[in-house]
This record gives structure tokens, sequence and C-alpha cells, in this order.
């Protein structure tokens, strides 16, 4: 029933994450009986939302009994841990470690060359950026510039599809 109601790729907007079990943050978005979302530890974005208790966004990748699993949108590919890329439909433990020797992915192919096909079918789902240091991040407009921030319109004339951010 979850995975008829809540596909693979869909995201939840404004996930409160409320209690952490071991390997997992536990969170929920606002309503009268919102569905359990699980996000593994190893996913640093979301560990640094519940220390903060700020909601975030969460793209849905699998299915327990009676809760989803997911892990923060867009996905930070460069950041997160084996068992959150091994969550990513279509990754599994192998992939991710391949994906863990290879970082940083800088581009969508990078990650094509190692996953073969694109989980979700959808690149704004990714961010290919590197962890900024101290939490300072360079940002340029000029798409050809280093550090810059990418913006690619799809077929829906949404953007941006990721983010490149350089220390």
């Amino acid at each position: 029933m979850l995975a008829a109601v809540f596909p693979a790729g869909t995201v939840l907007r404004e996930v409160i994450p409320e209690t952490r079990n071991p390997g997992f943050i536990l969170g929920r978005q606002l309503g009268s009986y919102p569905v359990t979302v699980k996000i593994p530890v190893s996913d640093p974005v979301a560990m640094a939302a519940f220390e903060n208790h700020q909601p975030l966004d969460v793209i849905v990748t699998g299915y327990r009994e009676r809760s989803l699993l997911g892990l923060t949108y867009p996905i930070s590919i460069n950041r997160l841990g084996q068992i959150a890329l091994a969550q990513i439909p279509g990754v599994g433990a192998k992939r991710a470690t391949r994906i863990l020797l290879a970082r940083p992915l800088l581009t969508l192919e990078a990650l094509l060359q190692i996953t073969e096909t694109l989980p979700f079918g959808d690149e704004k789902s990714f961010r290919f950026n590197i962890r900024p240091a101290k939490g300072i991040m360079i940002q340029n407009t000029h798409e050809s510039a280093p550090g810059a921030k990418c913006f690619v319109r799809n077929a829906s004339g949404k953007r941006p599809v990721f983010d490149r951010f350089e220390s």
C-alpha cells in the first residue's frame, strides 16, 4: 500500500526529524496521521537538521512494514555514507562502495558510469557538492567558473539540477 501512495522518488516537503533510533532518524510531516520516514544517520544533512530541530525535504527510496525509507532531497552524493548510498534504488552495497571509492563525483555522467542507470530517472534528485571547508560555500552564478552553481533546465522548465561546491 505504501508503494502505491508514496512511490520511490516522491519528494516529501517539510519532514520534521523527531527522534533517533539505532542507525536512523525518524521524521514525519505535519498531519493528523502522517507516515514515518526513516533517514539513515549516515546522511549528514539529516543529522544537522535533527540536531538543529529544522524540517527538511526527503525523497522516498524504499519501504518498511509501516514506514518509508528516505534521504534528504536533493541527494548530496558526495556526502553520504555507505549505508545511505546503498539505500538509493538501483545502487546497493557494491555500487555504494564504488561511489565511495570514486569520490568526488562532480557530474551526473560520473555517477552514471558507476550506477549504469539513473536512480529515480531524474537528474534533479542529485546534488554533486563537495563538503565545504568550515561550512563556507563559494557560489558563482557563471556556469564555467570554479565552484559554480550550475543551472540546467529540464523538460518541465524547473531548475537547479545540481550544485558544485568547492572549498
